[in-house]
């Protein structure tokens, strides 16, 4: 096989598990807060069904990487842990109130959570080792993101929120089988000692990256669990809450084709860059009360 072909090859799989990954996420951020408000809960139960997994997952995500570590190869833990994820998130059809729910669907994501990671670095080794362009792969997730928008859009007007359960349950398991379809890799390299957090945190400018992203990150917390509630209090129908989501990630598609000629840039330009674009946002979010308004602002 050429250079080439090696190159296609990887990028080609490589795409197909971030396709997968990130039309499930697609279908679970705009909708199922959704699909949770049509179970009964309150807004402050869906809050924290929505900020559980985020919390769990930075306590556990070492343990999580650990065992994946333990697979002959990348690609299995990652399927391992999408087919469990999808199988723990079927049991809420099972079951029903705030704390069955908070428990089972707080267990699927943090193990569905784990595939980013997993993705993330097999994508690494194909930079490293067939001079793959990260941004134009994983681009793909975000094209993926848009279809999941708009197919959950389709299935809300013609099966109920139901139907947005059900999509999101078929969707998490073609993404633990996509997770098979990554490249193995094999890292014959000697074990490296992990770095210990202390001596992570001391390194000034990581911290300052760490904390300015956290906070920008922040920012978006209440937008991804109520952004959707929210635009259909204001009366907005399914597609259009769609298509504002997928807006936005168009946009991000085409930072991800240029993203190679901005490199120029540097890590810091761009934190300030998504700094200054979230304190915009958010200042005139409210604002944003008829469709067109929210699109611009989008």
């Amino acid at each position: 096989m050429s250079v080439s072909d090696g190159r296609r090859l990887f990028a080609g799989r490589t795409a197909t598990f971030f396709g997968a990954l990130f039309f499930a996420t697609g279908i679970y951020l705009p909708f199922f807060p959704v699909w949770l408000s049509g179970q009964g809960l309150s807004e402050p139960e869906i809050a924290i069904i929505i900020a559980t997994p985020f919390f769990i997952r930075a306590l556990i995500s070492p343990t999580l990487a650990m065992f994946a570590d333990r697979f002959a190869d990348l690609n299995v833990a990652g399927g391992v842990y999408g087919i469990l994820a999808a199988l723990v998130f079927a049991g809420l059809s099972f079951v029903s109130g705030f704390w069955p729910i908070l428990l089972l669907s707080s267990m699927a994501m943090v193990l569905w959570s784990a595939l980013v990671p997993i993705g993330d670095a097999v994508a690494i080794v194909g930079v490293r080792r067939h001079q793959m362009d990260y941004g134009r792969v994983r681009l793909w997730g975000s094209v993926t993101f848009v279809l999941g928008n708009f197919a959950t859009a389709e299935v809300l007007r013609a099966y109920s929120d139901d139907g947005v359960f059900e999509l999101l349950t078929a969707a998490f398991l073609v993404g633990g089988l996509a997770a098979f379809l990554l490249p193995g890799i094999h890292d014959n390299q000697s074990p490296r000692a992990p770095a210990r957090l202390r001596e992570l945190v001391a390194d000034p400018v990581l911290r300052r990256a760490v904390l300015a992203g956290s906070l920008v990150l922040a920012t978006h917390g209440t937008y991804y669990t109520f952004g959707s509630l929210y635009w259909r209090e204001l009366g907005f129908s399914v597609r259009t809450i769609a298509a504002l989501w997928a807006y936005s990630v168009i946009i991000e598609i085409c930072l991800f084709w240029v993203a190679k000629r901005l490199s120029g840039w540097g890590a810091r330009r761009f934190l300030i860059a998504g700094g200054i674009g979230a304190v915009v946002r958010w200042t005139l979010f409210p604002l944003a009360t008829a469709p067109a308004l929210a699109f611009v602002l989008q």
